[in-house]
């Protein structure tokens, strides 16, 4: 199994994971390898953010609302513009998904064509 993984001895020079007990930093521990591509953290960083800000957003609100009355027109106009800016958001991840996909489907049936080694079946035996 390890010569499978590319595990212990077997182990690739140029591989660069990091296990979860080898991480220094706080990104590594997160998952945040140095596989990842910048693109890779900004997406990551805004998927964990997203949630996180809004969150904050309306917990802020709410203990605000306990101090000072706020009127039920202000109420409304703060989720009328949540409900269009998620609807935005939205719309431009399910484009950005769907170019990528199909972008990465063109890539695939490209690659599932060609064929470099015929008798390559990949299986690990001790030859």
């Amino acid at each position: 199994m390890d010569r499978l993984l590319n595990r212990g001895p077997y182990a690739l020079a140029d591989d660069t994971s990091v296990a979860y007990g080898e991480a220094t930093t706080w990104r590594e521990r997160l998952g945040l390898s140095r596989e990842f591509t910048r693109g890779d953290r900004i997406i990551t960083y805004i998927s964990v953010g997203w949630p996180v800000v809004w969150t904050l957003i309306f917990i802020g609100g709410t203990i605000y609302n306990f101090f000072v009355p706020v009127p039920a027109e202000t109420w409304l106009r703060f989720w009328h513009g949540w409900t269009w800016v998620v609807v935005g958001a939205s719309i431009a991840v399910v484009t950005w998904f769907t170019i990528g996909g199909a972008r990465d489907m063109v890539y695939l049936f490209r690659n599932l064509r060609r064929r470099e080694n015929l008798l390559e079946d990949g299986r690990v035996s001790d030859r």
